[in-house]
């Protein structure tokens, strides 16, 4: 497996309904963006597939990146 940072959310969108069987979660998205955090996108990747991902929060002011959320596709859970 590997991971990589991807400047571009859109992945991670797609991927999200597989993991949590709901729509991503864009407004409270956009509403951390609004409020000047920068969230960096992980994606976890098996050969060619994307399988997982992380959403993490650098909350510059507090010294603390956050783990908001994140999931991996459930054919590749307990791995």
């Amino acid at each position: 497996m590997k991971y990589i940072i991807n400047p571009k959310v859109d992945n991670i969108i797609s991927i999200y309904p597989e993991v949590f069987l709901v729509p991503f979660p864009e407004e409270s998205y956009y509403e951390k963006i609004k409020k000047g955090y920068h969230v960096f996108h992980v994606e976890f990747w098996e050969q060619e597939k994307l399988i997982g991902f992380c959403l993490v929060i650098d909350k510059k002011e507090e010294a603390v990146l956050h783990c908001w959320i994140g999931g991996i596709l459930p054919k590749y859970r307990k791995k």
